[in-house]
């Protein structure tokens, strides 16, 4: 399109026309002219100047848009405005309301600095000044690298008085005065300037209001981004010096560039067109001087404000060919205290979204808007960190307490001037974007994870623009040869990257953010936390061995920790981590394992049981800092922060079971861990397959290999960690832009530290287990024969190898926490009534069984000269050793397994019946392999331990087999064995299989132990699944009341408490229980945020938007993890059959005070609807409450002395059994 110019009859002709095609379409719109004398104007422009309308992405020219219009024809100038805004993001004021005689004068005085002596500039340096105000000079190796890129510029703002005071954020030492020259020096240029700069700062404040109502806002709709009074702004100006050259190639002013302001009004006071601006097109379009206009460009912080439907449009500057060129930029600010994505909350009609997107298709540019990691940091601590880049000397001598950040190997010496001067400025303060800028002006960064938030036609330039022109624009036109440009420059202009190609990122698959704003200053953020953790350290160990009794689970796992010193192998349903650290503790404490801690038995001297509270009391201690980090890796708010690490502190819960020699503080401890490393693994994704983000997915899955190892109840953590990977992966998988390559990655990553490495730590905690514990003890009959085999003390390998008629022997069963055939004179209640035969775990004599014949066989003679071997399909009898009962089955359903029958002691050595005749069936040998095929009779003989066999009934023939299933009270809770039909029963089932173990036979030789070998990983599943067996196994009694035991729905309100020891008036008390508001609270906001969820998501139903993009995928993503967490833990014990605790909500308490915290921090602490004063009075409310109830209740986790029922005031609840009645 070329240049029109549009006289006064035209426009007065066509005015009617063109106002009417407004309502045709989003891009019909009208460049409107106010004719001479319509009304009194301060800065007049003249009509024949007025460019024509275009609602074209190729505009040749900028549009004029007259100031006057706001007051005589309002709906006019915002129409006008709004398609200058969307469409080019460029235009010119005219007819503003800076008086005519401020822009002369100002235009007059401004460029005389310049013409003081060199060595009064340079002692207004901004080395000087902790608010970067005045002189610089740059030269081309600071600034572009190029021919003639150099520049002079004084930098000054508002005359603002510095609100800093030790301890206070550093980015507010930006405001404060600007170094000016003296009277004597330069007479009234101070006075010039700051009238210049009040009426400019006046008119940006009132021309917002007009960028607000052009998009259909309202006209306070920005004020979101400057406070009330303008305390926390700081605009800033510059006049810009860009000195003349003679020769007929000149250099580059200022590079292709974007603001980073929020608008920027210049005035360009000399008559150079050398100012030029790039059209969605691509082309360069100059934008030369009109008398009595402001050029007005959108900066870079508008644009993320408005998420791109007002484009920072990008410009430069060529180094003008004769006199020096001089402007004058004022960038207006936001708020130092804003964050950019938090505060950009603008809902725009649907005409300007149809605006935008008629833009974004012609460009094809349609993509989702994403903020950057810095819109969601402070806008205050972005710019000085700029700053901060840029001058290492100010760096150096106002901010030491950050310079060593981003200077760590010191001082960078200053660059030499090597080019004669090509740019000179004045900064009378700069912008404050979120991104790094080029002198005045932003640079657009092409970090590849930035890519998104820039448009197409611009990132298209990319490796043009880092290549030297040699006679053509870069578009190829206007034959001004530029110089090449490196993208990664600070605010002014120095490259402090080093020139360091952009690393590009790989796609994670979802949209992109930042990690959470961090609660505190760089100084104090770990301040809190280790008060926190000193103050936890005191509740902790705090009188922890005012009893000197055995209390409570310290019967259990104080005997298991004796055990470990002892080396002797025992059983348990837990896994072996959290009871190898008891035992680490007690052999640091001193302690030699003699103690057998019978519950209530007073500890006796040698024993270090306060030793050993205070080690694992120390896992306790460490709860209270993990939760602190927590919250802030979840984004929460300092004041949310405080209240979960108060919550952690002070739960008399939590600090009782802390407090003794239990597993609880370690599971707790595993637990906080695992979500703590889950949130900073998530914070990584920004940056994935970065070192952090390698190292906090290794440590989530070590977390998860460690939580589990303390208890099984580490599984449901487990599990809450595998949902969240879950969504992440399908996320990735939708993301189509994403390479299969990256994919696969993603996938490896989880698989390899999600799953194998915490089964890898799993297992070594068995492998660790097993060669400590390398003794045989109480525990040895859980595990299969060959594992008993190598302890010491067992006496297997004495035992003779060949099995033979006439030889004793006890007959272990294969299936997964088998245990021995049993029998013993109780009768069944039910059934035949005869003899119970059972599989019992603990071994004495009524486990043995000797070998006979057939009823129809000759009797057994031990003096018979010829042993008689046992082989693959003889017919024996088995005899009870202690009671001569026979190993008897009739058609008798079983008393629990009905579709099995009976298996029963039966008459004695002299009487009996067919029905005791059982046919030895060899399934194969563990050593020689599938004996029945050999040929040698020697080989084929059956072997303790190492054959595994089957027992055929003959009658029946139906099969011996002992599975899970556990008889009443009436078999002492021993497992059932029962005939299971031959159909039924499949080959494999290990339940039907059957091991010699222990082996009596004085005829013949001892065994070989060469013959013992047990592998690792079968010790380790049959382990495991005798735990899992054991556990289940623990259901209630019916026929027997468990003071202790409490339903799961008793828990989430603090229905019951738990005595852990005996509660005599001599003796101190314990008694678990939580700190009632915590508790309570906690549940109440698992109620509160389903409800919310529920209210957000009706009200996005019905198009209100409460919440922008980040804010809301945060409140999901924090109530996710603290809602999935509790119910994954919480939700299993309500289908449980085994027996339950208080003592088992402790884990899942973590989460509902994750949900309280993160509640209260968004209804009140995050909340824009709450003063500072309500926030703070608030949290005053909330700790008193959580630190008065934890007081009122401390001596139920510190001791209760004396008769209990002095206590006044305990017991809230009439179902708590605190005192006695």
């Amino acid at each position: 399109m070329t240049r029109r110019q549009i006289n006064i009859s035209t426009v007065r002709s066509n005015f009617k026309e063109r106002f009417s095609s407004l309502s045709q379409g989003p891009y019909s719109t009208f460049i409107g002219v106010r004719l001479p004398g319509r009304s009194q104007r301060r800065n007049k422009v003249d009509p024949n100047t007025m460019v024509a309308p275009t609602s074209s992405l190729d505009y040749s020219e900028i549009p004029v848009i007259d100031w006057q219009l706001s007051e005589t024809d309002k709906p006019t100038f915002l129409r006008q405005l709004r398609d200058a805004m969307i469409n080019i993001g460029f235009l010119y004021l005219g007819n503003h309301s800076v008086p005519k005689e401020v822009i002369e004068e100002v235009k007059r005085v401004a460029p005389t600095y310049f013409d003081l002596p060199q060595n009064v500039r340079d002692s207004m340096d901004m080395s000087n000044s902790m608010h970067f105000h005045g002189y610089l000079k740059w030269d081309s190796s600071t600034v572009s690298g190029g021919k003639d890129s150099v520049r002079e510029q004084f930098n000054f703002g508002g005359d603002r008085v510095c609100r800093w005071k030790e301890g206070e954020p550093e980015y507010l030492k930006l405001q404060g005065s600007a170094m000016w020259p003296t009277e004597e020096q330069l007479p009234g240029y101070k006075e010039v300037m700051l009238k210049y700069y009040k009426h400019v700062e006046d008119l940006s404040y009132k021309f917002t209001q007009l960028v607000s109502e052009s998009l259909g806002l309202k006209p306070d709709a920005l004020d979101a981004f400057f406070d009330e009074d303008h305390d926390n702004l700081q605009p800033r100006c510059k006049v810009l010096r860009y000195p003349g050259s003679t020769d007929s190639t000149p250099g580059t002013g200022i590079a292709a560039h974007v603001d980073g302001s929020f608008l920027t009004y210049l005035l360009q006071v000399t008559d150079h067109r050398t100012l030029q601006v790039k059209n969605l097109s691509g082309e360069w379009i100059s934008v030369p001087p009109k008398e009595g206009t402001f050029v007005i460009n959108l900066g870079k912080t508008l644009e993320n404000v408005t998420q791109r439907v007002l484009p920072a449009t990008p410009h430069r500057v060529i180094s003008p060919v004769g006199p020096p060129r001089f402007s004058i930029a004022f960038f207006s600010s936001v708020g130092l205290n804003v964050r950019l994505a938090d505060a950009a909350v603008l809902k725009f009609p649907q005409e300007v979204l149809d605006m935008k997107a008629a833009r974004d298709r012609k460009l094809g540019e349609e993509r989702e808007f994403k903020f950057s990691e810095k819109d969601y940091q402070l806008s205050g601590e972005v710019v000085l960190a700029r700053k901060l880049r840029s001058h290492a000397d100010v760096a150096e001598k106002f901010y030491p307490k950050l310079f060593p950040q981003f200077y760590p190997n010191g001082r960078p010496e200053r660059a030499k001037t090597g080019s004669k001067p090509s740019a000179i400025a004045v900064d009378f303060g700069g912008d404050i974007s979120p991104t790094r800028t080029s002198s005045d002006f932003e640079e657009i960064n092409y970090p590849s994870h930035r890519d998104t938030g820039l448009p197409t036609y611009y990132m298209e330039d990319k490796a043009r623009r880092r290549t030297k022109a040699t006679g053509n624009d870069i578009d190829g036109e206007e034959k001004v040869p530029l110089v090449a440009q490196n993208e990664y420059y600070d605010d002014e202009g120095k490259d402090v990257y080093n020139k360091r190609p952009p690393k590009g990122r790989v796609g994670s698959g979802r949209m992109w953010q930042a990690p959470p704003p961090r609660p505190a200053s760089l100084n104090m953020e770990h301040i809190p936390p280790i008060i926190y953790t000193l103050l936890s350290c005191w509740t902790r160990f705090h009188k922890i061995g005012a009893a000197d009794i055995v209390v409570w689970d310290e019967a259990h796992f104080g005997k298991f920790g004796s055990h470990y010193l002892k080396r002797e192998f025992y059983f348990d349903v837990h896994p072996p981590l959290g009871k190898m650290l008891v035992g680490l503790a007690g052999l640091l404490a001193g302690y030699d394992g003699s103690f057998d801690f019978k519950s209530g038995a007073q500890y006796p001297e040698n024993v270090p049981y306060v030793a050993m509270r205070v080690m694992l009391a120390t896992f306790g201690v460490g709860m209270v800092p993990l939760g602190w980090y927590t919250a802030v890796e979840l984004g929460l708010s300092q004041w949310a922060c405080h209240l979960v690490a108060l919550m952690v502190l002070f739960d008399v819960g939590w600090l009782c079971i802390s407090r003794f020699i239990l597993l609880d503080s370690m599971l707790l401890f595993f637990t906080f861990l695992t979500v703590f490393c889950l949130t900073k693994f998530h914070n990584q994704q920004h940056d994935p397959f970065g070192f952090d983000w390698w190292m906090w997915l290794s440590f989530t899955g070590l977390s998860i290999g460690w939580v589990t190892s303390v208890k099984m109840v580490g599984l449901f953590v487990t599990a809450l960690v595998g949902l969240y990977t879950v969504e992440d992966l399908w996320e990735k998988f939708g993301d189509l832009k994403m390479p299969v390559r990256d994919q696969v990655r993603h996938w490896g990553a989880r698989i390899a530290c999600l799953i194998v490495l915490p089964i890898l730590v799993f297992m070594a905690s068995f492998k660790i287990h097993f060669m400590v514990l390398n003794h045989s003890g109480p525990g040895d009959a859980q595990m299969s024969s060959l594992f008993q085999a190598h302890l010491v003390g067992n006496d297997f390998n004495k035992n003779p190898l060949e099995i033979a008629y006439g030889s004793r022997l006890t007959l272990k069963s294969m299936g997964w926490g088998g245990g021995l055939l049993h029998s013993h004179v109780q009768t069944y209640p039910v059934g035949s009534t005869q003899q119970q035969v059972t599989c019992y775990h603990y071994k004495d004599e009524n486990n043995e069984w000797t070998i006979m014949p057939r009823w129809d066989e000759p009797e057994y003679n031990p003096n018979d000269p010829e042993i008689r071997f046992l082989h693959h399909g003889d017919t024996v009898r088995l005899s009870h050793k202690p009671t001569t009962r026979n190993l008897h089955s009739h058609p008798i359903p079983a008393p629990v397994t009905k579709l099995n029958w009976e298996v029963a002691g039966y008459g004695n050595s002299t009487i009996g019946d067919m029905q005791d005749h059982w046919v030895v069936e060899v399934v194969d040998d563990v050593v020689r392999g599938d004996i029945k095929r050999h040929k040698d009779e020697k080989d084929q003989r059956i072997h303790s331990l190492t054959t595994r066999l089957r027992f055929k009934h003959q009658q029946l023939g139906c099969y011996l087999r002992a599975a899970n299933a556990i008889l009443p009270q009436w078999g002492f809770k021993q497992i059932e064995v029962s005939c299971q039909a031959a159909d039924a029963t499949s080959k494999s089932d290990e339940h039907t299989y059957w091991n010699v173990e222990s082996h009596w036979n004085e005829r013949l030789p001892l065994g070989d132990q060469k013959y013992y070998r047990s592998p690792f990983l079968r010790d380790f599943w049959h382990l495991n699944v005798a735990m899992m067996t054991s556990n289940n196994a623990l259901i209630p009694d019916p026929d027997k009341e468990d003071i202790l035991a409490s339903k799961p729905w008793e828990w989430p309100l603090l229905h019951v408490g738990l005595r852990m020891c005996g509660w005599g008036d001599n003796q101190l008390k314990y008694y678990l229980l939580g700190t009632p508001v915590i508790w309570w609270g906690g549940t109440l906001s698992l109620i509160l945020a389903l409800a919310t969820l529920g209210v957000y998501i009706l009200r996005w139903q019905r198009k209100y938007v409460d919440m922008n993009d980040r804010e809301w995928d945060h409140f999901v993503y924090v109530t996710k993890i603290a809602f999935f967490g509790w119910a994954l833990h919480y939700l299993p014990f309500l289908i449980m059959g085994r027996v339950t605790y208080l003592h088992h909500y402790l884990p899942i308490l973590y989460f509902s005070v994750l949900m309280l915290g993160h509640m209260l921090d968004h209804f009140i602490f995050s909340s824009k609807r709450w003063t500072q004063k309500t926030k703070a009075i608030s949290f005053g409310v909330c700790a008193t409450l959580i630190f008065g109830t934890f007081w009122w209740f401390r001596g139920v986790a510190f001791g209760i002395d004396g008769n209990v029922n002095d206590h006044w005031g305990l017991e809230w609840r009439k179902s708590w059994n605190l005192y006695n009645h």
